[in-house]
């Protein structure tokens, strides 16, 4: 009995004789090497038939009977037809619900959502149980094509693969299809076709000192804090007065929510002297307040720019200004910074200071190599930038915040 694989538009189907009829029957699949390994069952059916091993029931369909795999008698698993686009929706949906932060989807979910695209769009007609470990390679290729960083490949290679290990969990596909996609390993650093990323290197301080006149006094506050405590971005637009133990020389601020929370690690950021010259106009009563926010520091250019005006405001003028507004915009200022809109600013200013852009937390790289430099104790530097042992999960050692405090006390 023939059975071999045939191209049929851009998809691939097997081709099988039986009782001298030809029959086709669509893999579901675009690759010519899952195509050979989904095509196995069939060849396995028919070898089994010709045989005698295996019998056609009576009134059963031969192509119907051969494609099962001869499993037409037996019981059908209620997810047995669950394909590539429903796992992604349950798992899209779990995610939702899982990565949030202050009731808003995190990152992650976004990562989520661009790997299963990829993954629905070049297996989301097929079986989930027929997933295997050439389709996560093909997934894989495709990310390469896609000019993403290697790392980045691989971390979304582990998306799709976490997507089926809830799937397993959740007893939706067998454990089986998990082992499988186990065996396809991260692409190695210089053996691929993958680029490599760059490094995050510090920004150089005259960089940093020349986009201090073109951003507002909130961003360059938040950028001083950054260059002298080494804080993460995230943590710096968090600030509020109410995170803030100011007793004692050396501040102590605890940020609501930091990387490593997840890892039920603890994180304490040092504030000396100088970083706490930078805070003190921006403290408040109310200790919920976020710090540093954009719709103040639009107030404030519209105030300069109000005040540079060489003609005279004249209250016909203000009255067609007032018309202008509308009563509900759609974007008015926000009362905290985001990482990004942090960012963004920073990108900004660069453009009009003419240097090179750099992201905010390139200071903390800064500030790491800075702290090096000075105290020539890797150990300390470890304090203050709130690393840990990779062997350890306990939360900050006294000790470990005695080290941070002594080295803000003196650079901080």
């Amino acid at each position: 009995m023939r059975c071999f694989v045939r191209k049929i538009g851009k998809s691939h189907h097997a081709a099988f004789d039986f009782g001298g009829v030809s029959y086709t029957y669509s893999l579901r699949t675009h690759d010519e090497r899952e195509a050979e390994v989904r095509i196995g069952p069939i060849r396995d059916t028919l070898y089994r038939l010709e045989s005698g091993t295996l019998a056609l029931p009576p009134g059963a369909d031969p192509k119907t009977f051969i494609a099962s795999s001869g499993n037409l008698a037996k019981k059908q698993n209620p997810e047995a037809h669950l394909t590539v686009n429903g796992l992604s929706d349950r798992f899209i949906e779990w995610a939702c619900g899982y990565y949030v932060k202050d009731a808003k989807p995190t990152n992650q979910v976004l990562l989520i959502r661009l790997a299963m695209k990829v993954l629905r769009e070049l297996y989301g007609r097929d079986p989930a149980s027929s997933f295997g470990p050439l389709a996560l390679r093909t997934c894989r290729e495709h990310f390469i094509k896609q000019q993403l960083a290697r790392t980045e490949c691989n971390r979304r290679t582990r998306i799709i693969v976490q997507a089926f290990r809830w799937a397993v969990e959740n007893e939706l596909i067998p454990a089986v299809n998990l082992e499988a996609l186990k065996a396809v390993k991260g692409l190695p650093k210089g053996r691929s076709a993958a680029r490599e990323s760059e490094p995050v290197r510090p920004v150089p301080d005259a960089h940093v000192d020349a986009i201090l006149d073109h951003v507002s006094a909130q961003v360059r506050a938040m950028v001083e804090l950054e260059r002298l405590t080494g804080m993460r971005p995230n943590e710096v637009v968090q600030l509020t007065t109410g995170c803030l133990n100011m007793a004692g020389p050396c501040w102590e601020y605890t940020p609501p929510h930091h990387k490593t929370e997840h890892f039920e690690k603890g994180r304490v950021i040092m504030i000396g002297p100088r970083a706490q010259e930078v805070l003190k106009p921006w403290l408040r009563s109310a200790l919920n307040e976020p710090l540093f926010q954009p719709r103040e520091a639009m107030e404030a250019l519209n105030e300069e720019r109000r005040a540079e005006r060489k003609t005279k405001l004249w209250p016909s003028h203000i009255e067609h200004q007032a018309s202008k507004r509308k009563p509900d915009p759609e974007r008015v200022p926000a009362d905290r910074y985001t990482v990004n809109s942090y960012r963004r600013a920073i990108h900004r200013a660069c453009d009009k200071a003419k240097v090179p852009r750099w992201s905010p937390n390139q200071l903390r790289h800064l500030a790491s190599t800075k702290l090096r430099r000075q105290t020539g104790d890797l150990d300390a530097v470890r304090c203050v930038l709130g690393h840990s042992d990779a062997d350890t999960s306990a939360i900050y050692a006294e000790k470990d915040l005695q080290a941070a405090r002594a080295v803000m006390l003196k650079f901080g």
